[in-house]
């Protein structure tokens, strides 16, 4: 990645892209996949004792990079490069088997979408891959222009005390 802060310009945000470089023969025959997660952090990490966190993650986007898909339906190419583009986030009720009652649950992620066009590599992608080889996957990610630029972060129902702490974007 050529760098580690994505700007929200109102109209869009930097989109996130960079390169993997994975090593075949430690992966074998799983996955790998690229995950986009913002790690939000109210106080020192050496207050995490005693199995309170004083972390929160937001789960944005992800993909699998290798083994990367060879063709869609009629032998239709893919693009070499996952583009993404994160839709908002689920909201369902769900009948719970054993008792039968509807409970609200919200998904901890977005719905991931693909989007048709491609789009070639970014000059970081071509350098990267020329100096790394075959070995190295190029990825990118782009989030809607409505996530969110600040987080309100409160405390989950299993969590103590009454912490409430607001990142501005």
């Amino acid at each position: 990645m050529s760098k580690r802060d994505f700007i929200d310009h109102l109209t869009h945000v930097d989109p996130i892209e960079g390169v993997v470089l994975i090593d075949e023969s430690y992966v074998k025959n799983r996955r790998v996949f690229v995950h986009v997660l913002a790690a939000f952090r109210y106080g020192r990490e050496d207050l995490d004792v005693l199995g309170l966190s004083f972390r929160k993650d937001l789960f944005l986007a992800s993909a699998q990079l290798y083994p990367p898909p060879k063709t869609i339906g009629d032998n239709f190419p893919v693009n070499p490069i996952p583009i993404l583009a994160v839709a908002s986030g689920n909201t369902s009720t769900k009948k719970s088997p054993a008792s039968g009652v509807d409970s609200d649950t919200t998904a901890e992620h977005t719905d991931i979408e693909p989007k048709p066009e491609p789009k070639p590599l970014t000059r970081l992608q071509e350098r990267l891959i020329k100096k790394l080889g075959s070995s190295a996957y190029p990825f990118y990610f782009e989030l809607p222009h409505a996530t969110p630029a600040s987080v309100t972060l409160q405390p989950g129902p299993n969590d103590s005390g009454k912490v409430s702490l607001s990142i501005p974007g």
